[in-house]
This record gives structure tokens, C-alpha cells and sequence, in this order.
């Protein structure tokens, strides 16, 4: 996949517990969703970054009213 940014829309989310993990991926892809339907041309990627750590983007590689899911490199 390509650079998620060239839509200017990104969501880093943190937890330790997996039901804060649950409820902040939730939440951003919520408004992440917005976001996209405001635009119509973005997808969303959500991106694993390690076991706590994620992205939600909006991308261009993900068709429009599409989530996909990738395992990121960890940081």
C-alpha cells in the first residue's frame, strides 16, 4: 500500500488493555468514516503497528466505502 497521508486524515491510536484498544480503534474509525464520506474518494486503512499501537488513514489505495486492514512495520 501506499502512503495513507496524501490524504491528510490520520489516527494514531495506543492502549494497553483490549477493550481500550476496542474502544479507541472504534472511535476513530467513526471518525474517520466522516471524514471520507465528506471527501467520497478515500477509503480507510487501518494499519497494525505492534500489539498496542495502530494507525487509521483515510487512503486512496482503499476504494471508497471500503476498511482494510494491514500489518504495519512496529515502531
Amino acid at each position: 500500500m501506499t502512503n495513507p497521508l496524501e490524504s491528510e486524515w490520520t489516527c494514531f491510536v495506543e492502549a494497553n488493555e483490549p477493550h481500550l484498544i476496542e474502544e479507541n480503534l472504534n472511535a476513530a474509525l467513526d471518525v474517520a468514516l466522516e471524514h471520507a464520506m465528506k471527501d467520497g474518494r478515500f477509503g480507510i486503512l487501518v494499519t497494525r503497528h505492534g500489539h498496542t499501537r495502530f494507525t487509521v488513514a483515510l487512503s486512496a489505495d482503499v476504494p471508497y466505502g471500503q476498511t482494510m486492514e494491514e500489518n504495519g512495520p512496529a515502531s
